[in-house]
């Protein structure tokens, strides 16, 4: 997913007709991404530093002081990249469950959209 993730899950939800509210079904989605992603990187951290970090988060911590102890065990670029890895799968685990229930029109349109995702991908 190079493209914004909101965006593209905005314009996936529009084209499989989605009659709810759209932003809070992509907000709930992102967000539980965002902890699968932390919570597979925690997985594989060594024992210790495990017990480490989850006595820091079990603090009560802000949003601000929560990033900062992400960043300390963690590089942006590892957690981007399980965030996608993870924002991914769950993104094509969607469309292969609600694909049988679509229209022919509505899957001639996702599979356009999602073509161009992918081309927009490689480029």
């Amino acid at each position: 997913m190079n493209k914004n993730p909101k965006d593209t899950l905005l314009e996936t939800l529009t084209i499989i007709g989605y009659t709810d509210d759209r932003d809070k079904f992509a907000e709930e989605f992102l967000n539980l991404c965002q902890q699968q992603a932390f919570l597979n990187l925690i997985q594989k951290l060594p024992k210790d530093k495990r017990e480490e970090l989850e006595k820091e988060l079990s603090q009560g911590n802000s949003s601000q002081k929560l990033q900062e102890i992400i960043r300390k065990y963690f590089s942006i670029k590892k957690y981007t990249e399980a965030l996608e890895e993870v924002t991914e799968k769950a993104f094509m685990g969607y469309i292969e469950k609600v694909l049988p229930i679509l229209s022919a029109s509505q899957k001639n349109n996702l599979q356009k959209f999602l073509s161009s995702l992918a081309s927009a991908k490689t480029s």
